[in-house]
């Protein structure tokens, strides 16, 4: 689930944020850099939760600034025995520096 892109036009490169889709339920946060043929560059994993970690990440999105590229997103816990949503979603940004 692609949710945030930007654009360097400095390096010609497009980042973006995305939700994995794994065999388990619960998503993770990706970050990937494609050139301007859409060429994959780099594929950045943000979170890894393990299944056992009964957490999930939501809504990523991303935006460059000052040579650095900033991922923002929310997490939230599961019930493990229902595995519904137990809403204590907190933002985390995660911030990686545009090097040539």
């Amino acid at each position: 689930w692609s949710m945030g892109i930007a654009y360097n036009e400095e390096q010609g490169h497009f980042y973006v944020t995305y939700l994995d889709d794994p065999p388990r339920s619960l998503t993770n946060v990706r970050l990937a850099i494609f050139d301007t043929d859409w060429n994959s560059i780099a594929n950045i994993a943000v979170t890894q939760y393990a299944d056992h970690s009964f957490s999930q990440t939501g809504r990523p999105w991303v935006i460059l600034h000052n040579h650095h590229v900033y991922v923002s997103f929310d997490t939230s816990t599961m019930n493990p025995k229902t595995m519904e949503e137990n809403k204590d979603w907190e933002c985390t940004v995660s911030s990686y520096e545009i090097t040539n």
